[in-house]
């Protein structure tokens, strides 16, 4: 947030940024021509990681009647257009991916728990184990993200082949995107780059199956 203040240190005006970083105040009244003078400066407080811009910027409006009872009014900045620079020197408050997997199983009947999956970060090490429910939804629990970056994991079945059951050795890449949103807080977007993982998994009883 932004103030206007005029020469005995009072505000006049008041106003926040948009998106862009631009700054609006809004319009300030005058009934007689004159130099007026002001100060431009953040009010927004230190804090939180956060550290403001502590300058300050003159203005000086020039109010003249135009010779018809019309008043008009000019500004000029001596030291330059005010422009206010923020830093973030805090830690970032970690993002949370959320990774989904599908099991499907021919000649049984799909269980809750029937099958163990894991996630594993691009050097083979695990982030996390889920099973399947009853409707072959796979869920891994959140992996947190503490700085902003392009992570590549890979999920893959953890149960092997045997005793009549045959069992899915795809493996399936994920990408998960983290950035800064500009705010000290980081969010994550994951992606599958060859579709959605969908294991498929088959149960032949011993002697039925060719």
């Amino acid at each position: 947030v932004f103030g206007v203040f005029d020469e005995s240190g009072s505000p006049v005006a008041a106003a926040a940024n948009d998106a862009a970083g631009n700054v609006t105040f809004p319009g300030i009244p005058y009934a007689k021509p004159g130099t007026y003078s002001y100060t431009v400066r953040e009010t927004s407080q230190s804090g939180g990681g956060w550290a403001t811009d502590p300058r300050s910027y003159p203005a000086v409006v020039t109010v003249t009647d135009d010779g018809t009872g019309r008043l008009t009014s000019s500004i000029h900045y001596p030291q330059g257009q005010p422009s206010f620079t923020n830093s973030y020197e805090g830690s970032p408050e970690p993002a949370e991916a959320m990774i989904t997997a599908k099991k499907s199983l021919y000649g049984a009947c799909l269980g809750a728990d029937m099958f163990t999956f894991g996630l594993f970060d691009q050097n083979g090490g695990e982030l996390a184990r889920a099973t399947n429910d009853a409707c072959g939804n796979i869920a891994f629990p959140a992996v947190t993200f503490g700085q902003a970056g392009v992570y590549g994991c890979t999920i893959r079945e953890l149960n092997p082949s045997g005793c009549g059951w045959v069992m899915d050795e795809s493996s399936y890449p994920v990408t998960v995107a983290v950035t800064d949103d500009g705010t000290g807080r980081l969010t994550a977007s994951v992606s599958y780059p060859e579709g959605s993982p969908c294991f498929i998994n088959r149960y032949c009883p011993p002697g039925c199956c060719r």
